[in-house]
């Protein structure tokens, strides 16, 4: 009973939220895809130096090897650094 109770506040509350439209939708992503590539494109800039960009270097190095262990988020992650990293060469 305390489960369905949850469940029903849950979707009570996210009912009062609108749903993306597919154009908002794409311009979401689109907004995310350019900030990752303009973050990837910082933390490869040779100017950019400091032991948190070389941290984030070392994770992106890290997922690009471990995109074939984990289908999925992970590797459309890796997929998405790689490209930046291609157009900002």
């Amino acid at each position: 009973m305390f489960h369905g109770d949850l469940i029903s506040c849950y979707l009570q509350e996210i009912s009062h939220f609108p749903l993306l439209t597919p154009e908002r939708e794409i311009e979401l992503a689109k907004t995310i895809k350019k900030g990752q590539k303009e973050l990837v494109a910082l933390m490869w800039d040779e100017r950019t130096s400091g032991s948190h960009f070389d941290d984030l270097r070392q994770q992106l190095l890290k997922w690009q090897k471990e995109s074939i262990n984990y289908p999925g988020l992970r590797e459309k992650m890796a997929e998405n650094a790689l490209a930046a990293l291609k157009e900002a060469a």
